[in-house]
Order: C-alpha cells, then sequence, then structure tokens
C-alpha cells in the first residue's frame, strides 16, 4: 500500500510539473512574440517614410561667379521646412513623397577677394563691398523611400534672392550699389539617409539658373522629423 501511494503521488507531481511547465512555456512564447511586435514596431515608427513634418538645419558652400568674373565659394547656413502631403491623403503610399520645400540659406560673400568666410579681403577695388545674401527656396518635393532608412528625391521650382550689394554677385543684372530681390529657377536633389528614430542626415545639391552665371549650393543637414 505505501509502495502504491508513493508511486501515485510521484505520478501526480510528474503530471502536474508537465501542465506548469507547458503553461510556463505557452506564456513566455507569447510574451516573447509580443516583446518581438513592439520592436519591430519601435523600430519601424519614426522611419523616413512616416515623415510629415521636417526641420534640417545645414551648412554648406555657395558657388558663384562675382562681378569681376570670378569663380568664388562661400560658406553658408540655413534651414529647411518641408512637409510631406502624401500619407495625408492615403497612408498605404506613405512611401512616396510630395509636398513643399521652403526655409532659408544666408552667406556673408563679403568682397570678391576674401575668403570662404568672406572676410580677409586683399583688394582696394570700387566694387568690392560686405555683401550679404539670403536664398529661400520656393519648391516642390518629390521622391520614394526605397528604405526605411533611404530617401532620393528632386526638387524644382525657384530661389528668392536676396543680395545686400548686387555688385557682389554675377546675375546678369547691371549693378548699381543697390540691395536687390531677385526670383531665378532652380533644381536639385535630396539624399537622405535615417539614422535614428525621427532623424536622418540630408545631402542636398541645388542649382540655380540665372542671366549672368548659376549659382551652385550644396548642403549637409540633419533632419528631424516632427510627424
Amino acid at each position: 500500500m505505501r509502495k502504491l501511494l508513493t508511486t501515485l503521488s510521484l505520478s501526480t507531481f510528474l503530471v502536474g510539473a508537465s501542465f506548469v511547465t507547458a503553461a510556463y512555456a505557452a506564456d513566455n512564447t507569447q510574451d516573447t512574440a509580443a516583446t518581438s511586435t513592439a520592436e519591430a514596431n519601435q523600430v519601424s515608427n519614426g522611419a523616413l517614410a512616416d515623415e510629415i513634418v521636417g526641420i534640417k538645419p545645414q551648412v554648406g558652400i555657395l558657388a558663384y561667379t562675382d562681378q569681376l568674373g570670378n569663380g568664388t565659394s562661400r560658406a553658408a547656413a540655413g534651414i529647411s521646412l518641408e512637409m510631406n502631403a502624401v500619407p495625408l491623403v492615403d497612408n498605404t503610399l506613405k512611401q512616396w513623397y510630395i509636398g513643399p520645400s521652403t526655409g532659408f540659406i544666408y552667406s556673408h560673400l563679403g568682397a570678391a577677394s576674401s575668403n570662404l568666410f568672406g572676410t580677409n579681403s586683399d583688394s582696394s577695388l570700387s566694387l568690392d563691398t560686405g555683401a550679404n545674401m539670403v536664398l529661400i527656396p520656393v519648391d516642390l518635393k518629390v521622391g520614394y523611400a526605397f528604405a526605411d532608412n533611404l530617401r532620393v528625391s528632386a526638387h524644382g521650382g525657384g530661389n528668392v534672392f536676396y543680395v545686400s550689394d548686387d555688385n557682389a554677385i554675377n546675375t546678369g543684372t547691371t549693378p548699381v550699389g543697390a540691395s536687390r530681390w531677385s526670383m531665378y529657377p532652380d533644381v536639385g536633389a535630396d539624399l537622405e539617409w535615417g539614422v535614428a528614430k525621427n532623424v536622418s542626415l540630408l545631402l542636398r545639391p541645388d542649382l540655380t539658373f540665372t542671366p549672368g552665371s548659376d549659382i551652385f549650393a550644396g548642403m549637409i543637414g540633419v533632419g528631424i522629423q516632427l510627424g
């Protein structure tokens, strides 16, 4: 009898242990699946395809021809403000990017013989002044996200220029030594790499066509997604 009770007790314990082990394994599998799903969602959220509004500070180089016919380069800095309208219309097409792109780029042009930052001119020519320039893009941007962290786009439209002294840059107008507002057509590209949630790196070449010499702006920046 004692052996029988011992056998029954041991059998009951083993069966119970088996049920507990199976229940724990099933619960652990569900937790792992839920965690994996949550992690996958966290990784996908904030991808370039999710961007609706973006702020993109940037720095770079402005290349142009001055009124003396010299090719010149100046440092530039600014910020882009962009919005993707596609997800607002059809979220299933959010890999596409179509929307306005604007902002501003500032550069201190200085005198014709100045350095990269528009200073230390060694010229005493009367055309040389300490000019400043602001560029305001008025563009339409169209692109496609080939992956969560890669988007290639083209932009085009016009660039609004303000130059505090039109002697400083050759845009085909007759210089009078006064400030001038102008708008010229432009075309360019946007190459963007996602490096973290809601953060990307930007490479933005842009070419502006003027009646005089064309103006090139090569910018690199950081994109910050707001939605």
